[in-house]
């Protein structure tokens, strides 16, 4: 089991595909990580994100200011909505495979 305690607020919807995890965070903008293998607490934590995009914008309807609503991902990419700032299209690379007959500590 894991979880996720929120820096600036709450979480609104979550979206998982695969082994990863897509959050919509309200003022903590999107966030992403990784939920592969044994989950043990907290997933900053472990240092389990990935990706985490701050959707407040200078010019936006609230200046300076996220509110991250929503997040669907399809073909590669992750569609986040931001009540305040619009739609934010996030590419995202894949994971790096791991090297093979790589020395493991």
């Amino acid at each position: 089991m894991a979880f996720y305690e929120p820096e600036y607020g709450g979480v609104h919807n979550v979206y998982v595909a695969g082994d990863t995890l897509y959050m919509s965070a309200y003022n903590a903008g999107f966030r992403t990580f990784d939920i592969s293998g044994e989950l043990r607490g907290d997933l900053r934590a472990q240092q389990r994100e990935m990706v985490h995009v701050n959707t407040a914008d200078m010019d936006g309807f609230v200046k300076n200011a996220a509110m991250t609503w929503g997040v669907v991902v399809r073909n590669g990419l992750a569609y986040v909505n931001d009540m305040y700032n619009g739609l934010w299209i996030v590419r995202m690379d894949p994971k790096p495979e791991p090297k093979k007959n790589a020395i493991v500590p």
